[in-house]
Protein backbone atom coordinates (compact mmCIF):
# COMPACT_ATOMS: atom_id res chain seq x y z
CA UNK A 1 0.00 0.00 0.00
CA UNK A 2 2.80 2.36 0.93
CA UNK A 3 4.50 1.88 -2.44
CA UNK A 4 1.46 2.56 -4.64
CA UNK A 5 0.72 5.72 -2.66
CA UNK A 6 4.34 6.83 -3.00
CA UNK A 7 4.11 6.07 -6.74
CA UNK A 8 1.15 8.47 -6.99
CA UNK A 9 3.19 11.16 -5.21
CA UNK A 10 6.17 10.52 -7.50
CA UNK A 11 3.98 10.70 -10.62
CA UNK A 12 2.34 13.92 -9.47
CA UNK A 13 5.81 15.41 -8.91
CA UNK A 14 6.90 14.12 -12.33
CA UNK A 15 3.83 15.81 -13.82
CA UNK A 16 4.95 19.02 -12.07
CA UNK A 17 1.84 19.22 -9.90
CA UNK A 18 2.11 21.36 -6.81
CA UNK A 19 2.39 19.22 -3.68
CA UNK A 20 3.37 20.02 -0.11
CA UNK A 21 6.55 17.95 -0.56
CA UNK A 22 9.24 18.45 -3.19
CA UNK A 23 10.17 14.76 -3.14
CA UNK A 24 8.60 11.48 -2.07
CA UNK A 25 8.56 11.55 1.74
CA UNK A 26 10.63 8.96 3.59
CA UNK A 27 7.91 7.81 5.95
CA UNK A 28 5.73 4.77 6.57
CA UNK A 29 2.81 6.92 7.73
CA UNK A 30 0.34 5.73 5.11
CA UNK A 31 -2.53 8.06 6.08
CA UNK A 32 -0.23 11.10 5.78
CA UNK A 33 1.12 9.82 2.47
CA UNK A 34 -2.46 9.25 1.25
CA UNK A 35 -3.33 12.89 1.96
CA UNK A 36 -0.09 14.16 0.43
CA UNK A 37 -0.83 12.15 -2.71
CA UNK A 38 -4.23 13.87 -2.87
CA UNK A 39 -6.01 10.56 -3.15
CA UNK A 40 -9.80 10.37 -2.64
CA UNK A 41 -11.01 10.49 0.94
CA UNK A 42 -11.93 7.07 2.29
CA UNK A 43 -14.70 6.00 4.62
CA UNK A 44 -13.83 6.01 8.32
CA UNK A 45 -13.30 2.23 8.47
CA UNK A 46 -10.86 2.36 5.55
CA UNK A 47 -9.06 5.32 7.13
CA UNK A 48 -8.47 3.10 10.18
CA UNK A 49 -7.13 0.42 7.82
CA UNK A 50 -4.69 2.94 6.32
CA UNK A 51 -3.56 3.71 9.85
CA UNK A 52 -3.08 -0.01 10.45
CA UNK A 53 -0.99 -0.34 7.26
CA UNK A 54 1.27 2.44 8.53
CA UNK A 55 1.67 0.86 11.96
CA UNK A 56 2.48 -2.52 10.40
CA UNK A 57 5.08 -0.95 8.09
CA UNK A 58 6.61 1.07 10.92
CA UNK A 59 6.95 -1.97 13.18
CA UNK A 60 8.26 -4.10 10.31
CA UNK A 61 11.13 -1.66 9.82
CA UNK A 62 12.19 -1.50 13.48
CA UNK A 63 15.73 -2.35 14.41
CA UNK A 64 17.28 -3.25 17.77
CA UNK A 65 18.99 0.16 17.93
CA UNK A 66 17.54 3.51 16.86
CA UNK A 67 18.72 4.94 13.57
CA UNK A 68 19.50 8.65 13.10
CA UNK A 69 17.18 10.74 10.98
CA UNK A 70 14.17 8.48 11.51
CA UNK A 71 10.56 9.57 11.46
CA UNK A 72 9.45 12.11 14.02
CA UNK A 73 7.17 10.37 16.46
CA UNK A 74 5.72 7.64 14.22
CA UNK A 75 2.30 6.31 15.19
CA UNK A 76 2.93 2.96 16.85
CA UNK A 77 -0.43 2.15 18.41
CA UNK A 78 -2.58 -0.21 16.37
CA UNK A 79 -6.00 1.31 15.61
CA UNK A 80 -9.18 0.05 17.23
CA UNK A 81 -12.72 -0.01 15.93
CA UNK A 82 -15.90 0.05 18.00
CA UNK A 83 -17.83 -3.21 18.13
CA UNK A 84 -20.69 -3.28 20.60
CA UNK A 85 -21.75 -1.78 23.88
CA UNK A 86 -21.74 -3.51 27.23
CA UNK A 87 -24.11 -1.39 29.27
CA UNK A 88 -22.80 2.14 28.83
CA UNK A 89 -19.29 1.00 27.92
CA UNK A 90 -18.16 0.80 24.32
CA UNK A 91 -16.17 -2.31 23.40
CA UNK A 92 -13.39 -2.18 20.81
CA UNK A 93 -11.31 -4.62 18.80
CA UNK A 94 -8.22 -4.32 16.66
CA UNK A 95 -8.90 -3.21 13.10
CA UNK A 96 -9.14 -6.25 10.88
CA UNK A 97 -7.77 -6.11 7.34
CA UNK A 98 -8.84 -8.74 4.84
CA UNK A 99 -7.35 -9.24 1.41
CA UNK A 100 -10.55 -7.78 -0.08
CA UNK A 101 -10.08 -4.63 2.04
CA UNK A 102 -6.48 -4.29 0.93
CA UNK A 103 -7.34 -4.85 -2.73
CA UNK A 104 -10.25 -2.36 -2.68
CA UNK A 105 -8.14 0.42 -1.14
CA UNK A 106 -5.16 -0.41 -3.37
CA UNK A 107 -7.35 -0.12 -6.46
CA UNK A 108 -8.37 3.42 -5.47
CA UNK A 109 -4.71 4.49 -5.51
CA UNK A 110 -3.96 2.39 -8.61
CA UNK A 111 -6.79 4.05 -10.55
CA UNK A 112 -5.45 7.52 -9.74
CA UNK A 113 -1.93 6.44 -10.65
CA UNK A 114 -3.21 5.16 -14.00
CA UNK A 115 -4.95 8.47 -14.71
CA UNK A 116 -1.74 10.37 -13.97
CA UNK A 117 0.32 8.41 -16.47
CA UNK A 118 1.18 10.38 -19.61
CA UNK A 119 -0.24 9.07 -22.86
CA UNK A 120 2.46 7.29 -24.83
Amino acid sequence: MELIVKAVIAQRLENREHLAASSVPMTHNVPVLWRQARLPELEEADQRRLHAFGVIMTWAGRYAAPTPGGENKPELSYPLEPTQKLGRRQLFRNVIISWDDFERIYQVAQAVYGQLQPDI
